[in-house]
């Protein structure tokens, strides 16, 4: 009685293990890309949501522009072009794309304090990259001195005689998303055409830390970028799949693979913009042509066993009489 309950106790506790394994070994986890209208099933796992961080650069742009538009106004210009330069080296990336008229009053503002604090290269630099932002931007009329405009045509003029570059930007892999001075692109691999100039990137891919960076257009022409992104894990991986408006792709096999261990799931379905979806691992394929193989090996046993089956017996006749001399 005594041993005998010891042993219950353990086939108890080994089926709940096998049965609990069995549940984990069953999880699916589900995603979506943006513009899906599938619904998660109701037994999936789904990322928790991630609230995004709130974009203070908008108002942190405004307060120094409006900082240096006092400073211009008591002549204290190189203050006013340092306070511009901060503002445009911290948030004109960010403000693209959400706030591109504001980021081009910066960097014109900058310019034209710089002009007037008498730093005509760092006026230059920041007409020049207003312009390769946005060529079709001009100075707000009647606001700042003739030297500040004449400055300014001078860069436009030069730009226009510059032409565009073309340039072809690829990434590792590749089907990243791709900004263009907050404007989208496309999917690497993709050929642009540029204003000469300072512009900035930001690529985008499920399943890889976000790249940002500056590519400069002007000058000797270098090679085409190709662009290495990093593998996202942990709680940045999370993050990017807690996105509540969905992933901007689905993700590649690397990543599917990446994100089953990352939530310990069998498998993960991606439900995909164009009604379809994606799952990990694939199913594999029903094997027709081996059944069929198996099919006709059958039947060509089933049909020699016929044929011994149904073939009349041999027949045996018996001649009698003497053997001819």
């Amino acid at each position: 009685m005594s041993a005998a309950r010891p042993l219950s106790v353990c086939l108890a506790v080994l089926c709940v293990g096998r049965a609990s394994t069995a549940c984990a070994e069953d999880r699916v986890l589900w995603l979506h890309e943006q513009g899906a209208v599938a619904r998660a099933p109701a037994d999936a796992v789904v990322p928790a949501p991630v609230e995004a961080a709130p974009d203070h650069h908008a108002d942190q742009a405004r307060a120094a522009l409006s900082q240096a538009r006092e400073q211009f106004l008591a002549y204290a210009f190189r203050e006013a072009a340092t306070t511009l330069r901060v503002a445009a080296a911290e948030h004109v990336e960010s403000l693209l794309r959400s706030e591109r008229a504001l980021a081009i009053e910066v960097i014109h503002w900058a310019g034209a304090c710089a002009v007037l604090a008498g730093d005509r290269e760092g006026a230059r630099e920041s007409f020049r990259r207003a312009l390769a932002i946005a060529p079709e931007s001009r100075l707000p009329p009647s606001v700042f001195p003739p030297e500040v405009e004449a400055l300014f045509e001078e860069v436009r003029r030069a730009a226009v005689l510059s032409g565009v570059s073309v340039r072809t930007i690829r990434s590792l892999p590749q089907g990243a998303r791709i900004e263009v001075d907050g404007r989208d692109e496309g999917v690497t691999p993709v050929t642009l055409r540029l204003a000469p100039g300072t512009h900035y990137l930001r690529l985008v891919r499920a399943g890889y830390r976000v790249w940002t960076g500056p590519l400069h257009t002007e000058g000797p022409v270098s090679p085409d970028p190709e662009i290495v992104l990093a593998e996202a894990t942990g709680r940045d991986l999370r993050a990017q799949m807690g996105d509540p408006a969905g992933l901007p792709d689905a993700p590649d096999a690397p990543t599917l693979q990446r994100l089953a261990r990352e939530y310990q799931v069998a498998r993960v379905v991606v439900a995909l913009r164009n009604g379809g979806e994606t799952v990990y691992p694939p199913s594999a394929p029903f094997p027709w042509a081996w059944v069929a193989f198996g099919a006709g090996v059958a039947a060509a046993g089933v049909g020699v066993g016929l044929y011994f089956l149904l073939r009349p017996p041999p027949t045996l006749e018996l001649v009698s009489g003497s053997p001819s001399p």
